[in-house]
């Protein structure tokens, strides 16, 4: 029986394991491909959970906003929350895509204004630089 070469095992330890043909190795693959679906779900969990918080985050600045008059009392607190934290996190991307800073200072007035009371047609253009 030959030997595979030296793998990294459970808690770290460097091992030799002996090599039962292609068999073993497509179940250790399989026992891998599950390890990495495993890996994936507790990411998306921890994302998920980021992306709750910062919700409910905006959804409690809609509502002080909402209480003292500047932000529209009919809309939807959470509807709104999710629609801030979509276009904040699309803001994010196309920032670090290398937008200018004055631009991206425009789309954060534009989204503002989406929360403005009362609720009025945009402008049909944006104040970019471009």
């Amino acid at each position: 029986m030959r030997k595979t070469p030296e793998y990294v095992g459970p808690a770290g330890t460097a091992t030799t394991r002996p090599s039962t043909g292609g068999h073993q190795r497509r179940t250790g693959a399989a026992g891998r491909t599950a390890q990495l679906s495993a890996l994936e779900d507790a990411l998306a969990r921890l994302v998920r959970q980021a992306l709750d918080a910062n919700q409910s985050r905006l959804a409690a600045f809609i509502r002080l906003g909402q209480e003292d008059g500047s932000v529209d009392p009919a809309l939807n607190v959470e509807h709104s929350a999710l629609l801030m934290l979509a276009v904040l996190q699309g803001m994010r991307v196309v920032g670090k895509a290398g937008r200018q800073h004055e631009e991206m200072t425009a789309v954060a007035a534009l989204a503002l204004r989406l929360l403005d009371r009362p609720m009025t047609a945009l402008p049909a253009t944006a104040p970019c630089s471009k």
